[in-house]
């Protein structure tokens, strides 16, 4: 599959559009003889099926999209892998470099290195919060970063997933997409669905700020608080010694989880206040443009701001970048 027609499915995917974008893989699968032919029917039908019971009300609003980020996610991967298999690894001492063990050894060895910096995105958008464009945010900042930089990503984040993905992929920097909780007044992006009484605050949450993640069994929500991210951070960077550069809470309240793990991280960016879904948006499109040009940390959250502040004019304040713990002034 060429490049264009794999950008054209994702940014179908990120407008919203999954039954056309499913159309355009499925037609090319047919017509290049791929085997993920019935994978891709097969998402499709649940694509349909889904819509039809949205229609006719047979379905709450948070599980329809909880069903739609899944199938959608799907596609994604099954993208991924397409543009994988066509794909050519050449080793040049740019990106790669390898070595392979002389004929006289009595085994091969080969080592592979990648000097690209790994972005790691982790998405949560739990039964009973508020839906947010996590699929138009994760497809425009893959868009605006290209083949700079190794774009790996969880859209349905838990906090037990949390430290595998870490260990796995070892991030330079870390994305969280979703909802954060304000430790004044406990606001944590519920709805109005109280279905399984998802939307009130568990016990003990009060006065503490932290994230929203879908709890283990991915039916519910849980909230990570400060506290918690405050000793993840600090063993992930001082103990593992995991090459963190930059972590992006973009969320709401989420000043509060970058004043928490300032003291370890580099640079942690996060919002003041309530974070409205079109600015989220346009910050990711600028800071990761920016990032993808080769730009430093903090001329890349200026660009974020910049295209906030355009959007907003009274949200100067709004995004905030804190520099080992210190409150940076841009």
């Amino acid at each position: 599959m060429d490049s264009a027609l794999r950008t054209q499915i994702r940014d179908l995917i990120g407008a919203g559009k999954g039954d056309k974008a499913l159309d355009l893989f499925v037609n090319w699968a047919n017509t290049s003889g791929s085997d993920i032919s019935n994978d891709l029917i097969g998402l499709k039908a649940q694509y349909s099926a889904l819509k039809r019971n949205e229609n006719l009300g047979l379905i709450s609003y948070s599980e329809a999209n909880m069903r739609r980020n899944q199938i959608t996610n799907g596609v994604l991967t099954l993208l991924e892998d397409v543009g994988n298999a066509s794909t050519t690894v050449v080793a040049t001492t740019e990106t790669r470099t390898t070595t392979v063990s002389t004929p006289n050894n009595s085994s091969n060895t080969q080592t592979t290195t990648d000097s690209k910096k790994t972005i790691l995105f982790m998405g949560a958008n739990p039964p009973g919060t508020r839906f947010i464009q996590l699929e138009v945010e994760h497809s425009r900042i893959s868009t605006r970063v290209g083949n700079t930089f190794n774009l790996q990503t969880e859209k349905f984040l838990s906090a037990g997933d949390i430290p595998e993905l870490i260990s796995k992929y070892n991030p330079n920097i870390i994305h969280f997409s979703g909802h954060g909780k304000d430790p004044k007044t406990g606001e944590h992006g519920a709805t109005n669905d109280t279905t399984r009484g998802l939307a009130r605050l568990p016990e003990g949450y009060e006065q503490k700020g932290g994230i929203v993640v879908f709890d283990d069994d991915m039916r519910g929500l849980v909230i990570i608080e400060d506290e918690s991210l405050d000793y993840l951070f600090d063993s992930t960077v001082n103990d593992l010694k995991v090459p963190l550069e930059v972590v992006v809470f973009n969320s709401c309240y989420s000043e509060s989880q970058a004043k928490a793990i300032g003291k370890h991280v580099p640079y942690v960016v996060g919002s003041s206040r309530a974070l409205d879904d079109d600015l989220a948006l346009a910050f990711a499109e600028g800071f990761y443009f920016a990032m993808g040009e080769g730009k430093p940390i903090e001329r890349a959250f200026v660009t974020g701001k910049q295209k906030v502040v355009l959007k907003k004019p009274k949200s100067k304040d709004l995004i905030v970048l804190y520099n080992k713990g210190v409150k940076m002034d841009l």
